[in-house]
């Protein structure tokens, strides 16, 4: 009897270390699931002034939004693209939070002047403790030159 009652015991320690695994499986995906649900949205976009627009489109602001210009292999010769956040120019660096729908400008030239082409951008973001990597590319285009 007092086997039997040892077994059964056994038994249901083991069931119940089972259900606790099982229930924090369902609660990694669940989190993972959300942590990618919130994965920011943004639309990139260069103006007429060759200005890169950046804007939030998903459902949360972000606190802080860090870019990494990664220039793509049709830019022309080392036309890397670089971006003014005042002085000095930067193909990296901080630019603050952001709110949804409200775009940020930043402007944006070649190394070699007039030649335009496409760059690729990395921005990381940040909102609590939670962090995303959001790629994009844009196109800058060359600048028209008038010759008299």
């Amino acid at each position: 009897m007092a086997v039997a009652a040892l077994v059964v015991a056994i038994l249901a320690l083991l069931a119940a270390g089972a259900s606790a695994l099982y229930a924090k499986q369902v609660a990694d995906v669940e989190k993972g699931r959300r942590h990618d649900e919130r994965r920011p949205r943004l639309d990139l976009e260069v103006d007429e002034a060759r200005w890169l627009r950046i804007t939030v489109v998903s459902n949360e602001s972000i606190d802080e939004v860090y870019f990494e210009l990664v220039p793509e292999g049709t830019l022309i010769a080392g036309a890397a693209a670089i971006v003014g956040l005042g002085n000095p120019w930067a193909a990296s660096g901080s630019l603050g939070s952001f709110d949804v729908g409200a775009p940020r400008r930043v402007q944006v030239v070649e190394r070699e002047e007039g030649h335009g082409g496409r760059s690729g951008l990395r921005l990381t973001c940040r909102k609590g403790g939670d962090e995303w990597v959001v790629t994009g590319r844009f196109e800058l285009p060359p600048v028209s030159r008038d010759v008299s």
